[in-house]
């Protein structure tokens, strides 16, 4: 890929992925899937690009790594960014932002992407709003970090106020 041979790098990803299937080994399917959508996403076609990332996101979600499910939301938010669709590709970025939160890793490259999308989105005279962790649990897509959270006892509550707070020092407040 970084030679620029994207057909070469797509075949050999898909044959990879179909092997990492048949061995059913989860991690590298999802890392393979995420490759194949930054390919399409290189080559212009975001929208494969966004299938293939939510593909990656289903496989993910059935690790046990938070991290890494963080970082798959990121890639998605990203590819929903370029596509337009700001507002479900802030729901990914408050995803990937409790993930980081709770397992405490790449918590600095979520506060940073969201700085960028705060200034990006004040450049435009608009505002950057993430939803609130209520209504973003309540969607069938976000089911398994509504599981996550569950699962690890995390109050609800309190992880809104400290989105809340984080948000603000993003802001600049």
């Amino acid at each position: 890929m970084e030679l620029g041979r994207l057909d070469e790098a797509r075949q050999v990803l898909e044959e990879c992925l179909r092997v990492f299937r048949e061995v059913d080994d989860l991690t590298m399917q999802s890392n393979t899937l995420s490759a194949l959508s930054n390919i399409w996403k290189e080559r212009g076609d975001i929208e494969q690009a966004i299938s293939l990332q939510r593909q990656a996101l289903n496989v993910c979600n059935r690790l046990p790594d938070p991290g890494d499910r963080g970082i798959s939301h990121l890639n998605l938010c990203n590819y929903l960014d370029k596509s337009g669709k700001i507002e479900e590709g802030a729901a990914n970025h408050l995803a990937a932002g409790i993930y980081y939160l709770i397992s405490g890793r790449h918590a600095h490259n979520w506060m940073g992407n969201l700085k960028i999308r705060i200034r990006r989105a004040a450049k435009s005279n608009q505002t950057y709003e993430l939803p609130r962790i209520a209504d973003l649990l309540s969607r069938p897509e976000f089911q398994a970090l509504d599981q996550f959270l569950t699962q690890y006892g995390v109050d609800r509550d309190q992880l809104q106020g400290e989105i809340d707070r984080l948000v603000g020092q993003a802001r600049g407040g």
